[in-house]
């Protein structure tokens, strides 16, 4: 999974979370065992400022970090 977004007119209602569940559940399917976050110091270089961790708890117990990251256009 590369990225995904929900346009504004839908946000809030639970699709971006719908949208990541069923990606992590596929990769879970097809055997990965992580998730990283390589693309972190691009974000920074376009003007992205991270304002903090999440994180993201499986069915199973495990706990995903990830981080949340925002632009002012």
């Amino acid at each position: 999974m590369r990225a995904f977004f929900v346009h504004p007119n839908h946000a809030r209602q639970g699709l971006g979370k719908m949208l990541l569940e069923y990606c992590e559940q596929q990769a879970l399917f097809q055997g990965f065992t992580k998730a990283t976050l390589p693309g972190v110091k691009l974000y920074q270089v376009c003007g992205y400022q991270i304002i903090g961790p999440e994180y993201f708890t499986l069915p199973d117990g495990e706990q995903f970090k990830m981080l949340k990251v925002i632009k002012h256009f």
